[in-house]
């Protein structure tokens, strides 16, 4: 197991902005869980919701995402949203702003899915494939799980805040937090 900490240069400008990534064995199915806070800053959300979809796509994995909720008094509070990317695609997705403690979002998907864009990760870099493993017909779960779980129209569209919401919602969630 390795953990990994990254500090991207797009956001050295903000405070505490930091992308924390845990990549188990590459071999299976990699499950990387993220989170940030940062200082408020309008906008900057959607900017890191892209790093966080290329990062899924470029790596074939999983990334369960989540925000902070509030920030102990000071003057942090996140703007983003508990998210489920798989293979770069938004499989589930939490409210921007709320007032509960916690949120959980949920996605299913089956081995196979992240397995085959890694798969199809290794043809693209790699001219040549040479099958050197023998091929077992064995499948974790059934062809009706499998077309139900990856069918595209599961997907999530990315929903984000106006300017307008963002200046008027944020403030109400980091002050409720606050008088708590």
């Amino acid at each position: 197991m390795l953990g990994v900490c990254l500090r991207p240069s797009s956001y050295t400008d903000l405070d505490m902005r930091m992308l924390c990534l845990l990549a188990l064995d590459t071999t299976i199915t990699q499950v990387r869980p993220a989170s940030t806070v940062s200082r408020h800053e309008l906008g900057a959300f959607d900017v890191h919701f892209k790093q966080l979809q290329m990062a899924a796509r470029v790596l074939c994995s999983v990334l369960p995402y989540a925000d902070h909720r509030g920030g102990g008094g000071d003057r942090t509070y996140s703007d983003g949203c508990t998210m489920t990317f798989a293979n770069g695609k938004l499989v589930g997705q939490g409210h921007q702003f709320s007032l509960d403690d916690v949120e959980v979002v949920t996605a299913a998907m089956t081995v196979n899915y992240t397995l085959s864009g890694q798969a199809d990760q290794i043809l693209h870099d790699s001219p040549v494939v040479k099958d050197t493993e023998p091929s077992i017909n064995f499948d974790l779960c059934n062809e009706s799980t499998v077309s139900r779980i990856t069918n595209q129209n599961d997907l999530v569209m990315y929903q984000s805040s106006s300017t307008e919401e963002l200046m008027a919602k944020d403030s109400a969630c980091w002050l409720s937090n606050y008088l708590r």
